[in-house]
């Protein structure tokens, strides 16, 4: 290291980083190191944009699978409550039958299992739509 008059620190280095760098006999010297990007943009922008774009389809592959575990849940669920439904007015329905008032209770079993209920003569006509 030179100390000029004017207080300037001048330096004679043989290794600084960057692109291209003087030796100590003042020659360009290339740089080994030195990784080649596209103009403007640095490690630290698309480093960021690739963690980024992980991250969101961890994310996204993750809601898709709970998407698919509720829509599965709520299907089985719907499936059971039909069935429940419908054996609940099949024994309704049989009760009505045992004690005769099977027109008359079809409209409070339409009510009460919100289902429709048909009931039919022996010879096929329907005697009541609810």
């Amino acid at each position: 290291m030179l100390l000029s008059v004017l207080g300037q620190v001048q330096m004679a280095m043989s290794v600084v980083s960057g692109p291209a760098h003087t030796a100590a006999t003042g020659e360009p010297v290339a740089d080994s190191a030195v990784v080649s990007t596209a103009p403007g943009v640095s490690m630290r922008w698309w480093l960021g944009v690739a963690f980024a774009a992980i991250a969101a389809l961890t994310a996204l592959s993750v809601a898709e699978v709970f998407k698919h575990r509720v829509d599965v849940a709520f299907r089985e669920r719907g499936q059971a409550l039909a069935v429940g439904q419908s054996v609940g007015a099949a024994q309704s329905v049989s009760h009505a039958l045992i004690a005769g008032n099977l027109s008359h209770a079809a409209a409070l079993i339409t009510q009460r299992h919100r289902l429709s209920v048909f009931v039919f003569s022996r010879a096929g006509r329907t005697t009541s739509s609810r």
